[in-house]
């Protein structure tokens, strides 16, 4: 019951706080968050009132110009205008220095990239349009994922204002007229490919796509060239990001790697380990699966009764019935979970042999197309780091892999299916 009475003053606490929030933006006031060339000053409260701490009440904060982004903000616009592309602006600006727009933050990026270069380019904001409700997030039933959707037009709140305009209409126009010309050179096809460009299939043609880290500063290694990998911060974002400016050719790091696995992860004496390990993972069962999904499942029931007693009283609501509904779908999906766990713990067995055949196997795909090679590889390999001895040519680079081995055998979890 206490869940239930939980639940409901949340709610009504969410909707308290979006409507004191749009009262915000209908006085011209901000709704919180921050965006590059702006900043915010309070409003204190005329009748100078002050709050349970002893500081003056205040009306709000007032969204204000901030000069100095404000001037970023046109020089990029200028910059794209005359033909430099998002890599190039990310570049410059991080080599002069200029702090980026996730300066400060809790989870702060490292330096300007092509993406806040164009996320700023497209912000209608920078024009005066400023408009808040515009989209909202939902819920997922049965997960705790949400989504975010799209609120009809009559629900957005603010419009034009002028007063923090920062790219004039003529500049915004030009600079739009040159994205849609560069859509145009690099339109997409119907499934979703470069038109006039190669075709990929299912999986990379790189069998290392998507694995390697730089080791100086974390970030993804892309093809740098023909035939090179590179870190991409150096790339896209320039020394003062990542100075990590050696590259590896691929070829020899694919088949270093590929040897790697071939002679020490699918050797006799690392087979006996990953044989071990699926043994005792077998004799231990899914208990430990099966002990979580039935909390779970008493949790639910036991949320389910109490909103059904609510109802019984006599006190009927909405909300209720909502998260009725919710708990009761929840409740489904749980027993479908235990009962196919119950499944699988009956139809447990052992085989070493399968499971040398298995590695076999993985062993086979490894030697096999650059497709089924890269599919093969991400399922016993999380990451490839890969960090320079020194920063000149002809220096070693050391390579470190990490993953789990048995995430590549069904025989890991136990299940009897892929024995």
């Amino acid at each position: 019951m206490h869940g239930l009475v939980d639940g409901l003053y949340i709610r009504e606490l969410a909707k308290k706080t979006h409507r004191g929030m749009a009262g915000k933006v209908l006085n011209n006031m901000s709704a919180g968050g921050k965006l590059y060339g702006y900043r915010t000053e309070p409003v204190p409260d005329p009748s100078r009132r002050l709050d349970r701490h002893g500081n003056p009440c205040l009306l709000g904060h007032r969204i204000m110009i901030d000069e100095a982004e404000a001037a970023v903000v046109r020089r990029i616009f200028l910059l794209y205008l005359d033909g430099t592309s998002l890599r190039g602006i990310a570049r410059k600006l991080n080599s002069e220095g200029i702090a980026h727009p996730g300066k400060g933050c809790k989870r702060e990026a490292r330096g300007w990239a092509s993406s806040s270069v164009r996320a700023i380019l497209v912000n209608e904001k920078y024009v005066g349009q400023w408009w808040w409700n515009k989209t909202r997030w939902v819920k997922r039933p049965g997960s705790n994922k949400h989504k975010c959707i799209r609120r009809p037009r009559e629900e957005w709140i603010g419009g034009q204002r002028e007063e923090l305009r920062i790219i004039d209409q003529e500049l915004w126009d030009k600079v739009h007229e040159r994205r849609a010309q560069v859509s145009a050179a690099y339109r997409r096809e119907d499934d979703g490919s470069l038109s006039g460009q190669h075709k990929e299939t299912v999986y990379s043609r790189y069998i290392l796509s998507g694995l390697l880290r730089c080791g100086v500063c974390g970030g993804n290694m892309i093809i740098a060239g023909r035939d090179y990998y590179a870190c991409s911060n150096h790339r896209n974002k320039g020394e003062s990001v990542c100075p990590n400016c050696r590259s590896v050719r691929r070829t020899r790091l694919e088949q270093e790697i590929v040897d790697a696995i071939q002679h020490e992860l699918l050797s006799p004496s690392a087979v006996n380990k990953v044989i071990e390990r699926a043994r005792q993972q077998v004799e231990e069962g899914p208990e430990s699966c099966l002990s979580e999904l039935e909390a779970r499942q008493a949790e639910v029931n036991s949320r389910i009764n109490n909103l059904i007693e609510f109802i019984a009283q006599g006190r009927q609501s909405k909300a209720v019935q909502t998260a009725l509904a919710e708990s009761e779908s929840q409740l489904a999906k749980l027993d479908e979970e235990i009962k196919r766990e119950r499944s699988v713990s009956r139809g447990l067995q052992f085989d070493a042999n399968a499971i040398r055949q298995q590695l076999a196997d993985l062993g086979k795909l490894l030697s096999a197309d650059r497709a089924t090679a890269g599919k093969a590889l991400k399922t016993i390999i999380d990451k490839v780091t890969v960090t320079p001895g020194g920063y000149e040519r002809g220096q070693d680079q050391k390579i470190k892999l990490q993953g789990g081995l048995t995430a590549a055998l069904s025989t890991a979890g136990g299940r009897a299916e892929g024995i």
